[in-house]
Protein backbone atom coordinates (compact mmCIF):
# COMPACT_ATOMS: atom_id res chain seq x y z
CA UNK A 1 0.00 0.00 0.00
CA UNK A 2 1.33 3.66 -0.82
CA UNK A 3 -0.21 6.82 0.45
CA UNK A 4 1.36 10.08 -1.60
CA UNK A 5 0.77 12.87 1.24
CA UNK A 6 1.58 16.31 1.20
CA UNK A 7 4.94 17.61 -0.36
CA UNK A 8 6.09 20.73 1.31
CA UNK A 9 7.86 21.74 -1.86
CA UNK A 10 3.98 21.75 -4.11
CA UNK A 11 3.05 24.47 -1.44
CA UNK A 12 0.29 26.43 -3.85
CA UNK A 13 -0.19 30.45 -2.76
CA UNK A 14 -2.87 32.36 -4.26
CA UNK A 15 -4.02 35.67 -2.70
CA UNK A 16 -7.87 35.34 -3.95
CA UNK A 17 -9.73 32.54 -5.03
CA UNK A 18 -12.85 31.15 -5.48
CA UNK A 19 -12.45 27.95 -3.29
CA UNK A 20 -9.32 26.16 -2.62
CA UNK A 21 -10.87 22.78 -2.51
CA UNK A 22 -12.55 23.46 -6.33
CA UNK A 23 -9.01 24.82 -7.51
CA UNK A 24 -7.27 21.82 -6.19
CA UNK A 25 -9.80 19.55 -7.99
CA UNK A 26 -8.18 20.36 -11.21
CA UNK A 27 -6.18 17.08 -12.47
CA UNK A 28 -3.09 19.40 -13.15
CA UNK A 29 -2.78 19.64 -9.45
CA UNK A 30 -0.45 16.15 -8.40
CA UNK A 31 -1.36 14.36 -5.33
CA UNK A 32 0.86 15.83 -2.82
CA UNK A 33 -0.35 19.33 -3.51
CA UNK A 34 -1.42 22.14 -1.49
CA UNK A 35 -2.56 25.61 -1.01
CA UNK A 36 -3.17 28.30 1.33
CA UNK A 37 -5.07 31.24 0.11
CA UNK A 38 -5.49 34.67 1.75
CA UNK A 39 -8.86 34.89 0.77
CA UNK A 40 -12.31 32.96 -0.72
CA UNK A 41 -15.04 34.22 -2.59
CA UNK A 42 -16.64 30.94 -3.19
CA UNK A 43 -15.80 28.76 -0.13
CA UNK A 44 -17.34 25.65 0.37
CA UNK A 45 -18.68 23.83 3.15
CA UNK A 46 -20.57 20.81 3.79
CA UNK A 47 -24.06 19.50 2.68
CA UNK A 48 -23.81 22.75 0.19
CA UNK A 49 -23.31 25.38 3.13
CA UNK A 50 -20.83 28.28 2.20
CA UNK A 51 -17.79 28.76 4.32
CA UNK A 52 -17.24 32.33 5.29
CA UNK A 53 -14.03 33.94 5.53
CA UNK A 54 -13.69 36.17 8.98
CA UNK A 55 -11.05 37.29 10.71
CA UNK A 56 -7.83 39.45 9.91
CA UNK A 57 -5.91 36.23 10.41
CA UNK A 58 -6.71 33.18 9.38
CA UNK A 59 -5.68 29.61 7.32
CA UNK A 60 -7.74 28.84 4.52
CA UNK A 61 -5.99 25.36 2.86
CA UNK A 62 -6.88 22.52 0.69
CA UNK A 63 -4.65 19.65 0.36
CA UNK A 64 -4.67 16.73 -2.07
CA UNK A 65 -4.05 13.32 -0.99
CA UNK A 66 -3.97 9.82 -3.30
CA UNK A 67 -4.58 6.59 -1.73
CA UNK A 68 -3.34 3.78 -3.33
CA UNK A 69 -5.79 1.10 -2.47
CA UNK A 70 -9.57 1.49 -1.42
CA UNK A 71 -9.23 -0.86 1.60
CA UNK A 72 -8.76 1.37 4.27
CA UNK A 73 -11.46 3.32 7.03
CA UNK A 74 -12.35 6.68 4.63
CA UNK A 75 -15.14 7.53 6.98
CA UNK A 76 -12.64 8.52 9.98
CA UNK A 77 -10.71 10.78 7.66
CA UNK A 78 -13.04 13.90 8.95
CA UNK A 79 -12.13 13.26 12.55
CA UNK A 80 -8.52 12.34 11.93
CA UNK A 81 -8.30 15.80 10.45
CA UNK A 82 -9.69 17.15 13.14
CA UNK A 83 -7.62 15.84 15.13
CA UNK A 84 -4.54 16.67 13.04
CA UNK A 85 -5.58 20.37 13.75
CA UNK A 86 -5.58 20.30 17.16
CA UNK A 87 -2.31 18.64 17.96
CA UNK A 88 -0.93 21.64 15.26
CA UNK A 89 -2.58 23.31 17.33
CA UNK A 90 -1.34 22.54 20.45
CA UNK A 91 2.04 22.11 19.39
CA UNK A 92 1.74 26.01 18.22
CA UNK A 93 0.72 27.30 21.49
CA UNK A 94 0.55 24.67 24.09
CA UNK A 95 -2.13 26.52 26.26
CA UNK A 96 -4.38 25.12 23.92
CA UNK A 97 -3.88 21.43 25.13
CA UNK A 98 -7.05 21.08 27.54
CA UNK A 99 -9.38 23.48 25.86
CA UNK A 100 -9.82 22.40 22.06
CA UNK A 101 -12.27 20.27 21.46
CA UNK A 102 -13.35 18.12 18.44
CA UNK A 103 -17.45 18.46 17.51
CA UNK A 104 -18.49 15.58 15.32
CA UNK A 105 -18.16 15.12 12.57
CA UNK A 106 -15.93 18.27 11.08
CA UNK A 107 -15.59 21.18 13.12
CA UNK A 108 -12.99 22.46 16.09
CA UNK A 109 -14.31 24.37 19.22
CA UNK A 110 -12.68 26.59 21.57
CA UNK A 111 -15.11 26.51 24.30
CA UNK A 112 -18.20 27.29 23.17
CA UNK A 113 -16.93 28.93 19.76
CA UNK A 114 -16.28 26.97 16.25
CA UNK A 115 -12.46 27.96 15.27
CA UNK A 116 -12.08 25.51 12.83
CA UNK A 117 -13.85 23.55 9.95
CA UNK A 118 -13.33 20.51 7.46
CA UNK A 119 -14.64 19.74 4.17
CA UNK A 120 -13.55 16.46 2.77
CA UNK A 121 -14.33 16.04 -0.77
CA UNK A 122 -13.21 12.53 -2.57
CA UNK A 123 -13.34 11.01 -5.96
CA UNK A 124 -12.47 6.96 -7.24
CA UNK A 125 -10.22 7.26 -10.28
CA UNK A 126 -8.63 4.06 -11.47
CA UNK A 127 -8.90 2.31 -8.25
CA UNK A 128 -7.49 5.45 -6.66
CA UNK A 129 -8.91 7.13 -3.52
CA UNK A 130 -8.89 11.14 -3.86
CA UNK A 131 -9.04 13.06 -1.02
CA UNK A 132 -8.93 17.19 -1.04
CA UNK A 133 -8.85 18.47 2.70
CA UNK A 134 -10.41 21.81 2.96
CA UNK A 135 -9.78 23.68 6.36
CA UNK A 136 -9.83 26.89 7.36
CA UNK A 137 -8.88 27.87 11.07
CA UNK A 138 -9.96 31.23 12.55
CA UNK A 139 -7.07 33.01 14.24
CA UNK A 140 -7.67 36.33 14.73
CA UNK A 141 -10.63 39.15 14.15
CA UNK A 142 -10.94 42.34 15.80
CA UNK A 143 -14.86 41.80 15.44
CA UNK A 144 -17.73 38.71 14.62
CA UNK A 145 -19.92 39.07 11.27
CA UNK A 146 -23.78 39.20 11.96
CA UNK A 147 -25.18 35.80 11.65
CA UNK A 148 -22.12 33.43 12.70
CA UNK A 149 -23.05 33.64 16.33
CA UNK A 150 -21.24 30.56 17.25
CA UNK A 151 -17.96 31.60 15.39
CA UNK A 152 -15.32 32.34 17.12
CA UNK A 153 -11.42 33.26 17.13
CA UNK A 154 -8.12 31.24 18.26
CA UNK A 155 -6.49 34.78 19.89
CA UNK A 156 -8.01 37.57 21.48
CA UNK A 157 -4.92 39.40 20.48
CA UNK A 158 -3.12 39.60 17.35
CA UNK A 159 0.07 37.34 16.05
CA UNK A 160 1.10 37.39 12.74
CA UNK A 161 3.96 35.13 13.62
CA UNK A 162 1.05 32.39 14.51
CA UNK A 163 -0.54 31.40 11.05
CA UNK A 164 3.40 30.34 9.15
CA UNK A 165 4.03 28.31 12.43
CA UNK A 166 0.94 26.58 12.57
CA UNK A 167 0.42 26.20 9.01
CA UNK A 168 3.98 24.43 9.14
CA UNK A 169 2.95 22.25 11.82
CA UNK A 170 -0.51 21.33 10.12
CA UNK A 171 0.77 19.71 6.90
CA UNK A 172 3.22 17.48 8.73
CA UNK A 173 0.49 16.65 11.09
CA UNK A 174 -2.19 15.89 8.85
CA UNK A 175 0.53 13.70 7.06
CA UNK A 176 1.01 12.02 10.15
CA UNK A 177 -2.54 11.39 10.82
CA UNK A 178 -3.23 10.36 7.73
CA UNK A 179 -0.55 7.07 8.91
CA UNK A 180 -2.14 6.70 11.77
CA UNK A 181 -5.77 5.94 9.42
CA UNK A 182 -3.91 3.73 7.17
CA UNK A 183 -2.23 1.51 10.26
CA UNK A 184 -5.45 -0.73 11.67
CA UNK A 185 -3.59 -1.42 15.21
CA UNK A 186 -3.20 2.45 15.56
CA UNK A 187 -7.20 2.55 15.00
CA UNK A 188 -8.39 2.13 18.46
CA UNK A 189 -6.08 4.60 20.53
CA UNK A 190 -6.83 7.56 18.11
CA UNK A 191 -10.85 7.27 18.50
CA UNK A 192 -10.35 6.74 22.29
CA UNK A 193 -8.55 9.77 22.17
CA UNK A 194 -11.06 11.53 20.01
CA UNK A 195 -13.44 10.58 22.08
CA UNK A 196 -12.45 12.36 25.22
CA UNK A 197 -12.23 15.52 23.18
CA UNK A 198 -15.24 14.92 21.71
CA UNK A 199 -17.52 17.86 22.18
CA UNK A 200 -20.54 16.36 22.47
CA UNK A 201 -19.54 13.84 24.67
CA UNK A 202 -22.07 12.80 27.37
CA UNK A 203 -24.27 15.15 25.95
CA UNK A 204 -28.28 14.94 24.86
CA UNK A 205 -28.74 15.18 21.57
CA UNK A 206 -31.41 15.35 18.90
CA UNK A 207 -30.95 13.17 15.71
CA UNK A 208 -33.58 11.82 12.81
CA UNK A 209 -34.30 8.28 12.74
CA UNK A 210 -36.36 7.21 10.12
CA UNK A 211 -39.46 9.62 9.88
CA UNK A 212 -38.71 10.31 14.25
CA UNK A 213 -36.94 12.80 15.45
CA UNK A 214 -35.34 11.14 18.45
CA UNK A 215 -32.88 12.05 21.79
CA UNK A 216 -30.51 9.84 23.36
CA UNK A 217 -27.07 10.75 25.15
CA UNK A 218 -23.64 10.45 23.13
CA UNK A 219 -22.25 7.22 24.26
CA UNK A 220 -19.02 6.66 21.92
CA UNK A 221 -17.69 6.57 18.45
CA UNK A 222 -17.27 3.32 16.33
CA UNK A 223 -14.13 2.42 14.62
CA UNK A 224 -15.72 3.96 11.38
CA UNK A 225 -16.28 7.60 13.34
CA UNK A 226 -19.93 7.16 13.28
CA UNK A 227 -21.54 8.43 16.44
CA UNK A 228 -23.12 5.99 19.36
CA UNK A 229 -25.99 7.48 20.73
CA UNK A 230 -28.32 5.70 23.26
CA UNK A 231 -31.90 6.74 23.99
CA UNK A 232 -33.26 6.36 27.61
CA UNK A 233 -34.98 3.05 26.53
CA UNK A 234 -31.51 2.10 25.99
CA UNK A 235 -31.82 1.74 22.21
CA UNK A 236 -28.22 2.27 20.26
CA UNK A 237 -27.88 4.03 17.06
CA UNK A 238 -24.85 4.67 14.92
CA UNK A 239 -24.80 8.15 12.78
CA UNK A 240 -22.95 8.52 10.08
CA UNK A 241 -23.58 12.13 9.45
CA UNK A 242 -25.67 14.89 11.28
CA UNK A 243 -29.33 15.16 10.23
CA UNK A 244 -31.05 18.40 9.67
CA UNK A 245 -32.26 18.00 13.20
CA UNK A 246 -29.03 16.88 14.64
CA UNK A 247 -28.20 19.32 17.70
CA UNK A 248 -26.67 19.30 21.39
CA UNK A 249 -29.38 19.82 23.33
CA UNK A 250 -27.51 19.56 26.68
CA UNK A 251 -25.07 17.60 29.15
CA UNK A 252 -27.13 14.56 30.62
Amino acid sequence: MSIVLLDYRKKIFIDIIDSTNTYLKNPAFEPGSWIVANSQTEGKGRNNRKWTDIGDEKIIFSGKIQFNTLDLPFTLLPIFVAKAIVMATVKSRPEFETVLKVKWPNDIYLYDRKVSGILVESEIIENKFIAIIGIGINIFGSYLPGGLESAGYLLEHSDPVLKNVLLENLVLSINEHILLMANKNTIQTEISWLYDRLYQKDKLIAFDAGTSIMQGKVIGLTEQGFLLVETKSGSRYELMDTTPNFKVLKDE
